[in-house]
């Protein structure tokens, strides 16, 4: 059987309210009559998504709730809270998600997010990091052996596993000075809104890795036939 987790990023009670209210008066009632289609599934529960050391959470503590069950610190993801927020062992703290148990019990898996692929949601789902900036080595910490960047994990090869990746981020996984000519990126925005239409280097790596060019090779290594898309043509 499929399974499939739909996450409202920054959804709550108070939002779902408004939402059935709005849905209500728009059907011409006064509204909180009114049922959202989930609140109609056989079962419906709720799940508390703190983190352990604010009273607001955030992506990547909330994340690893949901995903991993452990309630973390603030701005930590994949990671059990008896470790501090840096670098130093961070790695020997790891969780483990329901992405990894899908995988490992033989299931296909993958995710799709309107954010960055390396964004604190779902880097829950396949990466650790004591904080969620560490998104890719232009801002993580010298060591990155022993707290490689969200990037670099998720084409490492714990995670070769994964079979859809879709997202944002592109410029996470390319070195400085790298441009993707076939890609629809923020050139395109430019042109949009009027500001610089000219071509922008769309890679933000410091350590001169191609991490894509590196996940095709694996992959084909394995004799698997990996597909990088970047625009709608090629999808």
């Amino acid at each position: 059987k499929n399974v499939i987790v739909f996450v409202a990023d920054g959804a709550s009670l108070s939002t779902w309210t408004a939402a059935r209210i709005l849905k209500g008066q728009l059907a011409g009632k006064t509204g909180e009559e009114e049922y959202l289609t989930f609140e109609r599934f056989p079962n419906v529960g709720l799940l508390k998504t703190y983190c352990i050391d604010r009273m607001v959470s955030n992506s990547a503590a909330s994340g690893c709730a949901l995903f991993n069950g452990v309630k973390t610190r603030y701005n930590s993801l994949g990671i059990y809270p008896a470790h501090d927020r840096t670098c130093e062992g961070s790695s020997a703290h790891a969780t483990k998600s329901i992405l990894q148990y899908a995988a490992e019990s033989g299931r296909r898996t993958g995710f799709i997010t309107t954010a960055r692929l390396t964004h604190a949601t779902p880097a829950n789902l396949y990466a650790f990091a004591a904080e969620r900036s560490w998104e890719s080595d232009k801002n993580s910490p010298a060591n990155s052996e022993e707290c490689p960047d969200i990037a670099q994990q998720l084409v490492s090869k714990k995670n070769l596993h994964i079979n859809v990746m879709m997202g944002g981020g592109r410029k996470g996984f390319l070195p400085v000075g790298y441009d993707n000519p076939g890609a629809a990126g923020a050139s395109n925005r430019r042109k949009r809104f009027g500001s610089d239409p000219s071509p922008k280097p769309q890679g933000e790596r410091i350590d001169g890795r191609n991490l894509v060019q590196e996940w095709i090779t694996e992959m084909t290594s394995m004799n698997r036939s990996p597909v990088y898309v970047t625009n709608n043509s090629t999808l």
